[in-house]
């Protein structure tokens, strides 16, 4: 099982690696093709990719995942090691625009495997909107390889994704196109790229109520450059500039109009928004409040540019530019 740090870079590079869907190399789609999931400890294993729900139960949740075992000619059909390939399990929460590796290990064995994603996988989403569950084989380490062969770290030879989502709804915090006349009867720039609203300062509530409550108004030009991008580098760094904003509007709001940190849900907004920041920075809800509370919330934008990862967003996307 590889490091956390290590983890994260693997899917990183996978993600950095393979932002096309023409397939360059030789794969084994079949592989994963079967895999199923499920959310709850007492509930079947589904192969659907779409998993629909009137909302998730947070207390019982339990997500796991069971596979086939490798096919036996799986060397002959990629032309790679079974030793070299890994296994990458994650999650992505689209309402905190984030994604964390659950799951590194290398494959092996020649039976069904369950995996079982734990409290982990409860306590890294929101699990309201659209959660995704990616399933990826991937290269494990760079290789020289004749052509039509994997290569480099983090290309996959297989993949699947599970997408839970609410009925009828799968949204995140609201980005909604709008006009320069729009930003212009707020009172702003015409020129204005985006807007964080927040329609309430009572943000401990339950984050399932995020999509009503935090909206991004954006220019409309912008929006839909991003959206015929939706998988670039480049859009991807925006997104994350855009929720390090989110977050730290959040945070600022949401703690300068909460009576006592006691009074915190853990599973409202402010709650999970916090919870995560502290377990991937170290920084505690306490520091997180005196923040938010101290120069209208300068210092959480550091915070959360550390935990979205923002430099190294922004450096991909640079360096994917000079290429």
């Amino acid at each position: 099982m590889a490091t956390k740090n290590e983890s994260i870079e693997l899917k990183k590079r996978w993600e950095r690696e393979e932002s096309k869907i023409v397939r360059p190399f030789k794969s084994a789609d079949d592989y994963l093709r079967n895999a199923m999931f499920r959310l709850y400890a007492d509930a079947s294993f589904e192969p659907h990719p779409v998993i629909q729900v009137d909302s998730v139960d947070k207390q019982r949740l339990s997500p796991s995942i069971q596979l086939d075992p490798p096919p036996r000619n799986l060397e002959d059909l990629v032309g790679i090691p079974i030793k070299d390939i890994t296994l990458l399990v994650s999650i992505e929460d689209r309402v905190l625009k984030n994604t964390m590796v659950l799951h590194n290990a290398k494959l092996a064995g020649d039976e069904a495997s369950v995996i079982e994603l734990g409290e982990e996988a409860r306590e890294c989403a929101c699990w309201t909107g659209e959660t995704r569950v990616h399933i990826a084989a991937v290269l494990s380490k760079s290789r020289n390889a004749a052509a039509g062969i994997a290569q480099r770290v983090g290309n996959w030879i297989a993949k699947k994704t599970f997408h839970v989502t609410r009925i009828r709804d799968n949204a995140t915090f609201n980005i909604i196109p709008v006009d320069e006349e729009w930003f212009k009867s707020k009172g702003l720039p015409a020129s204005t790229a985006y807007y964080v609203d927040m329609l309430s300062s009572d943000l401990n509530q339950p984050c399932e109520s995020m999509p009503e409550l935090v909206k991004v108004y954006m220019n409309s030009t912008i929006h839909s450059t991003l959206a015929r991008n939706e998988d670039s580098s480049v859009t991807k760094a925006i997104i994350r500039g855009i929720y390090v904003d989110v977050a730290a509007t959040i945070l600022t709001i949401g703690y300068n109009n909460l009576e006592a940190e006691s009074d915190l849900s853990p599973d409202s907004i402010l709650g999970v928004v916090s919870k995560r920041l502290e377990r991937e920075t170290g920084i505690t809800e306490a520091r997180l409040m005196q923040y938010a509370k101290e120069g209208g919330g300068a210092q959480l934008r550091p915070v959360i540019q550390a935990e979205a990862e923002f430099t190294r967003s922004i450096l991909g996307a640079a360096a994917r530019r000079a290429a």
